[in-house]
This record gives C-alpha cells, structure tokens and sequence, in this order.
C-alpha cells in the first residue's frame, strides 16, 4: 500500500482532542469524537490492505492477524506493564481489584464489554480508570477478528455483492445506533451503544467501503472540488470537537458529522490541497506517526495524577501531562512499536512467545488481584478500609425503571431519590427487617426533582416511579433523598418547586414522608484522603460553612410542609463546629459526597426511632 502522509496527520488530528478532552479542557468537550477518526482511518488503510493482498492472491488470515498483533500488542502490553506498581501504589482496595478486572478484559480483547457493565464512558469515575481507553482499541480488535472472515467467506460472490452486504450492515448497525441514542430512561442501552461494536461497526465501514470505491477509482482531478471538500471535512471534524460534549448523543446522527468530515479527507486531502499541505507538516505528520503510543499513554498518566492528589490537577499540571504523554509516546514508538514491527529486529518465534507469555501474564496478575480483593493488607490503614462499601443491591435496583423490593416483609417503606438514597435503602431495609417489613427501592443517578421538563428522561421516571408508590395500599412511608447543594442557581427555584409538588402527592395520598438532607460534601473524597494521608480522621467542612454553602436547601426549610418530617445527615456526621467523614468505626462516605453502606447504617442507627415509629 502506498504511503499516504496525510492520514498520518489525520490521526494527529483525531489524538490531540481525545488527549484534550480527557486532560478536561473546555474548548474540548467534544475531543471524544477522535476514536470516531481513529474508527474511520482503521477501517480504510486494514481493508486496502486486505483486498489488495486478496487481489494478487496471498491474502493469509493467520500473516494478518500476526501483523496486527505486531502493530497493538507490544505497545500496549508495555504501557500496562508500567501502569502496574502505580496501580499498586495509588489505588485503593476496591479500585485495584477493578484494575485486575479490566487487566483480563484488555487481554482477551474486551475491555469494551467491561467497561460497559460498570458504568457509563462520561460517570465521574471514568477520569481515575487507568485502562478505560482501551475500549476503542477492543471494538478495533475484535472487528480485526470478524471482518477477514468475512472477507473470505464473500470474495467469490464479487465486489458488488460484498458492498451491498456491508452496506445493509451499515444501515442496521447506524439505525441501532440512531434508535439506542433515544432511550434516554435506558442507560444501559445507551452505555452498550457506545462502547459495542453493533453500533459503532458502520464507523469502520465508512472506511471499508472508501477503501473498495479507492480501489476501482483514482482521486478525482477537480482541484476546486477536492479543495473545497477537504475544507469542509476538517472544519465538520473541528466542529464536532468544539460544539459536542457529553450531552450529544452519541454514537448517532451526530457522529456522522465527524465520520463524513474523516471520509472526505480521506478522498479529497490530495497532493497540492490546502489541507493536504496541512497535514503533511513534518510535526503534525510525526505525531500522527506516534499517535497509537500517544492514545495509549495519555490516560492512564492523567488517571495515576489523578489520583495521587487530593485537588484535581491544575491546567498548567495538565498541559505538562499532555506533553509527557507525547514523550512517551516517542518513547514507546521508538524503542517497542517499531523494533516489534520489524521482522529483521524481532522474530516471528520470538514475537509470538512474547505476546502469549505477555497475555497469559497480565490475564493471571489481573485473576490474582481480583480474587485477592485488591489486597488490602498491603495498605496498612486497619479494617476500617473494608467500610468503604456500596450497597449490594446498588448495580441491580439503581438507574431502572422497576422498584427492587428489599428482603421479605410487606413492603411498609419506599426509599425515592437520586444516587444518594441507594446506600440509604439498603440500610433501612437491613433495620427493619426483624420487624417483618421491606423496602422499595426507587432511585435514578443525577434526576433531580423533575415534573414539567418533559424533554428529560428524569420526567418519564420520576411520574411513573410516584404512581407505582401511590397505588401500592402497602407502602406507608417514603424516604426521600437527593443531592441540592450543586443546582445551578437558574434551576434551583424550578427544583424546589417539583420538590414540593412531588412530596405534596405522597402526603396527599396518605404516605408519611420523611426528607434526609444531604451529608456535608467533603473537599475531598476518602479513598484520596486514606491513601494519601494514611489514618489521620477526615476533616470535612465547618458546620456553619456547610450551611452557608447549601444556603438553596437550608433557606426553605420553612416552605416544606409540616407534616414533614426532616432528617439531617449533619446530625450524623458533625460536632457543633466540624464535619467528619469517618469515625472510631469505618467511613462515611465512598467518595466526596456519596455515603457509604457504613454511613448509611449510622443514619439508620441515629434516627432508627422515626424509622421504626
């Protein structure tokens, strides 16, 4: 295949605002359309190289797939293998055991599919977790492993019929992608729609079938027009990082912005172009060049940062990170990527033994930390660490549409709210248990009280979620509990407003209500504070401050109904002047502002009077 300088810029063009967007720069929020390039890119050059190969006659399926091997796995391998004593170092039980996890998924090519069980690409989390960017090089892989066979088993049929196939896939694959992008009271689905390969497939076939027309047809000779197409294909591409963010839909209609803008680059960027002049700049060229090593190196680097430091890393500490991200990334190009791709440097026998062993290694070490639960006995903080702990009904009954009822018993209580009412549930219905009663459990992640904005899938959960409370003649009591104290100051009137109106509706259908004001937010998470400042006491913040702070919630306690009855978690958790995020007994929280299953049982405890009234 004909070198082409000007796709190395492209993939400059798509590595530098995926680095961005990770490092969190604003003027970036849209960096993550970069894989959608990278997809794009992939599926063109492997398929030029495929049927050109199955043209002449000595395609090799096994000759491929060693080629590929050559090309991702050195690299990758070693940037794992560096991750592994910081990973050691600086994550915390739980979150070095979901380190080990995603060590096996990356080896068996399916980090994708992890990543989507356990959690969405934009959660808060998502910035810590070292290996979460692996997913687009699974989706890559595991097209590498269907896309030759498919070739093989299609070629006789023609070029005709192997297009209209992949054209029908196309079409499937985009229109999956289409109609999961709009089940907004679906997370999961959305979340499997964009780390799955079912609909991000017509992204590499946008490249597979540029690289069948590429084959049959030159460039075409109209100057003006390929100008004018390239110019329009980087500024959609630049578009989408500027104008996007985690609120575009995505992978949908939107993502053929950046996809159509990658594919007229690929067919019109030609010699004496603008943009080809542009993009075959010697350092731009370069960076594509290293590119793969960059993708690789930049998150985990940002993620280690991270979370080695109680205060999110300054812009200037960010930029420094983007550049060492680049230094390694020459680094890995230059002394592992290219000696594994050279044949005369590394030998088959010897590549091959290498990245099995190297398979067979990260799988076992990735078992091992699972299964040892994260090794918390390397961490000397004492038993206590174990109290860091979500419910165990959490990944089951939170973010759905239908109420998980906790334990046997008649149902007497229901728990409502956002995040902050799921550790909560499980320890109420832990409490009132021996008295012969369970518990429903409704909570959706981020919905606050929402009973006009129709638009939002908060609205469909939120009024379904109260007419199956209602109609339930069991449930006598509801718990509520949400997270107040960071609403934007436009929407906390229409906020509080639907607060009312929603408790209004469990009181006037016979229910007691009871509201748990939000725990102090800490400046810092606990897993932060353990890890860095060892078993020193969590200081949060001052009472009176938090007050002040949370001036939205405090200064309309006399609007609530009163027949309410109000629990405040600062009652818990807080002296007559500080704040606390542990005590003699474990940690209140499992992050800055979500109680632990610890916290939660000492509510319960605190309060258990009103709750077994």
């Amino acid at each position: 295949m004909k070198y082409r300088a000007e796709i190395d810029g492209l993939r400059a063009l798509a590595v530098l605002p995926v680095i961005l967007f990770h490092a969190g720069f604003e003027w970036f929020s849209g960096g993550f359309v970069g894989v959608d390039v990278f997809f794009v890119i992939s599926g063109y050059l492997i398929t030029t190289i495929i049927i050109s190969e199955m043209v002449e006659d000595r395609f090799s399926i096994i000759d491929f797939y060693k080629r590929r091997a050559r090309r991702i796995l050195p690299a990758l391998f070693f940037m794992m293998a560096v991750c592994l004593p910081f990973a050691w170092l600086l994550l915390i039980p739980n979150e070095l055991k979901d380190f080990g996890q995603s060590l096996v998924s990356v080896s068996i090519f399916s980090s994708n599919i992890l990543f989507w069980i356990e959690a969405g690409y934009f959660d808060a989390a998502a910035e810590l977790k070292p290996l979460l960017h692996t997913w687009s090089l699974a989706v890559e892989e595991q097209y590498y492993l269907l896309f030759p066979i498919f070739l093989l088993l299609t070629w006789r049929l023609g070029v005709k019929w192997i297009i209209f196939l992949l054209s029908i896939v196309f079409i499937i694959s985009l229109g999956l992608a289409e109609w999961a992008s709009n089940q907004i009271t679906q997370p999961k689905i959305i979340s499997a729609s964009y780390f799955l390969l079912p609909t991000r497939a017509w992204e590499l076939l946008v490249g597979v079938l540029i690289a069948f027309y590429l084959k049959s047809n030159t460039f075409l000779n109209s100057k003006m027009f390929n100008q004018i197409m390239s110019l329009i294909g980087i500024f959609m591409i630049l578009y989408s990082v500027i104008a996007f963010d985690k609120n575009t839909p995505f992978p949908s209609l939107y993502t053929l912005v950046p996809v159509i803008g990658t594919a007229l680059l690929i067919l019109c960027s030609v010699q004496k172009t603008i943009v080809y002049n542009f993009l075959t700049i010697k350092p731009i060229a370069w960076l594509g060049l290293i590119s793969y090593s960059a993708y690789l190196w930049h998150q985990p680097l940002f993620a280690f940062v991270r979370s080695s430091l109680l205060e999110d890393p300054s812009e200037f500490i960010l930029m420094i990170l983007c550049a060492v991200s680049i230094i390694l990334a020459w680094f890995s190009y230059r002394f592992i990527e290219t000696p594994f791709r050279d044949r005369s440097v590394t030998p088959s026998n010897i590549m091959v033994t290498t990245l099995i062993g190297g398979s067979i290694a990260f799988t076992s070490l990735g078992l091992l930390l699972h299964f040892g639960d994260g090794f918390e006995s390397r961490l000397n903080y004492g038993e206590n660490i174990r109290t860091i702990e979500k419910s165990p009904k959490g990944d089951a009954c939170h973010t759905v549409n239908t109420p998980c009822e906790y334990f046997e018993g008649t149902p007497k209580y229901a728990t409502f709210g956002d995040s902050h009412v799921v550790e909560l549930s499980y320890a109420l219905a832990e409490h009132i248990k021996p008295y012969g009663y369970s518990v429903q459990h409704y909570s959706y992640s981020g919905c606050k009280p929402n009973l006009r904005a129709k638009e939002s899938y908060c609205y469909e959960w939120t009024a379904n979620s109260i007419d199956r409370i209602i109609n339930d003649a069991r449930i006598e009591v509801v718990v509520m509990s949400y997270s107040l104290a960071r609403i934007k100051l436009e929407k906390q009137d229409s906020v509080w407003e639907d607060l009312l109106a929603i408790i209004e509706k469990f009181t006037d259908n016979g229910k007691k209500v009871y509201f748990l004001i939000q725990p102090p937010i800490l400046d810092y998470s606990v897993p932060k504070q353990i890890l860095l400042n060892g078993s020193k006491q969590i200081i949060g913040p001052n009472r009176f401050d938090w007050i002040q702070k949370n001036n939205f919630v405090f200064s309309r306690y006399n609007s609530l109904p009163k027949d309410l009855v109000i629990l405040d978690a600062a009652d818990v958790f807080c002296d007559d002047s500080s704040c606390y995020g542990d005590d003699a007994g474990g940690f209140y929280y499992f992050d800055d502002n979500h109680i632990s299953l610890y916290g939660a049982r000492k509510i319960v405890e605190y309060f258990s009077a009103e709750f077994t009234d």
